[in-house]
């Protein structure tokens, strides 16, 4: 299987369309991203390059750290997405515990959403830190995530880092961005 040595319980794999015909993977899609619990430091971050890269190689759009503006982004930023839990709390995010002080509403009986409105349009009118608007990256930047930038504000880190800096992220986007064109046409 396709870097089956790489995905460990320490990384999360959303893979969106496709089905088990290689022909028919056009619209495959695979983000990998790192379990919200784990720290880290503990990722092998030349595996996961290696396997974006092997994905790549096999013409499937591949991104880590939902980094690519054209095929990805945060769930919890769209208006229209919501989490329901069981108890009929919903929430934006779901890295982060399913708690009354993370709830940003709830379903009625009649299964209308409550939306708690101040807190959703906080979420949804986030500004990036100054740094970020001043970065001469920002134009091909795929934005840091809105629930770190909700918890952190002007203290938020840059989403690329010294293992996975700006050349891996314009390499992987150019890729996903080749296979993309190949696969409209």
């Amino acid at each position: 299987m396709l870097g089956e040595d790489v995905l460990t319980e320490d990384c999360l794999v959303v893979v969106t369309g496709g089905n088990n015909d290689k022909e028919q993977n056009n619209n495959l899609k695979i983000m990998v991203s790192k379990v919200w619990q784990v720290n880290a430091e503990k990722l092998d971050e030349k595996k996961i390059l290696d396997f974006v890269l092997q994905c790549q190689t096999n013409k499937i759009q591949c991104s880590y750290l939902a980094t690519s503006k054209y095929t990805y982004g945060c769930y919890a930023d769209n208006y229209n997405q919501v989490v329901i839990n069981y108890d009929g709390n919903i929430y934006k995010c779901t890295a982060r515990t399913f708690s009354s002080e993370n709830s940003y509403g709830l379903i009625t009986s009649e299964g209308q959403l409550e939306w708690n409105e101040m807190k959703l349009q906080d979420r949804l009118n986030l500004e990036l830190p100054y740094r970020c608007q001043i970065c001469n990256f920002l134009p091909a930047c795929p934005k840091p995530c809105s629930q770190k930038l909700l918890e952190k504000g002007e203290n938020l880190p840059c989403i690329l880092n010294k293992k996975y800096g700006k050349e891996n992220y314009i390499i992987e986007d150019f890729y996903n961005f080749l296979i993309e064109s190949n696969n409209e046409k």
